[in-house]
């Protein structure tokens, strides 16, 4: 928004612009009382917002969504302008590796979603029960990307075993793995 002579003198209560910008009263009585702003006031003592106000508000939001905390965004107003900045420049670096670390996960996210749409594949096509020495199993990680692919091209090689258990009581461990080229396997 710019000021014009229309807005310049606007007025606006503290309910309106903490409605305008979605935040509590409290938020902007805490950034008064840390000077970041200073609010005039009606002859009856309620506190209003000038439309300069409202953009330094803005500019406060600003500050909080890059990652500035209260003591940082207080001492801005006694920054040079290469600091000012330099301290922009390096919040768009930190928001740039927030990004890949977000694209990281949703990949991986996409990796999880991958692992079970085949094991709703394996339920639907159904597979074979045969007793098989864990031996003849390389062992698979669900995890591991490279193995899951490798599941994915060879899915008639895929075993999961259980192994029981020795004593009553104890869990059933699962295995999951390829077949290899085990002639008692095949």
């Amino acid at each position: 928004t710019y000021m014009n002579d229309s807005n310049k003198n606007q007025i606006f209560s503290l309910k309106e612009t903490c409605e305008y910008f979605g935040i509590p009263v409290s938020k902007i009585l805490f950034w008064e009382k840390r000077g970041l702003l200073n609010l005039s006031r009606l002859q009856n003592g309620y506190r209003y917002c000038t439309f300069s106000d409202r953009c330094k508000i803005s500019d406060i939001l600003f500050y909080k969504t890059l990652g500035f905390s209260i003591q940082e965004i207080e001492g801005l107003s006694n920054t040079t302008l290469d600091g000012f900045s330099k301290k922009l420049f390096q919040s768009k670096v930190n928001i740039r590796k927030r990004i890949l670390e977000l694209l990281e996960t949703e990949n991986n996210i996409d990796r999880k979603l991958s692992l079970i749409n085949t094991v709703f594949t394996l339920q639907e096509t159904g597979y074979r029960e045969k007793s098989l020495p864990v031996e003849a199993v390389i062992p698979l990680s669900m995890t591991n990307y490279d193995q899951y692919t490798a599941l994915l091209t060879n899915l008639e090689k895929f075993a999961s075993i259980i192994e029981f258990p020795k004593k009553h009581g104890e869990p059933y461990t699962l295995h999951f793995g390829l077949i290899v080229s085990y002639p008692e396997a095949l």
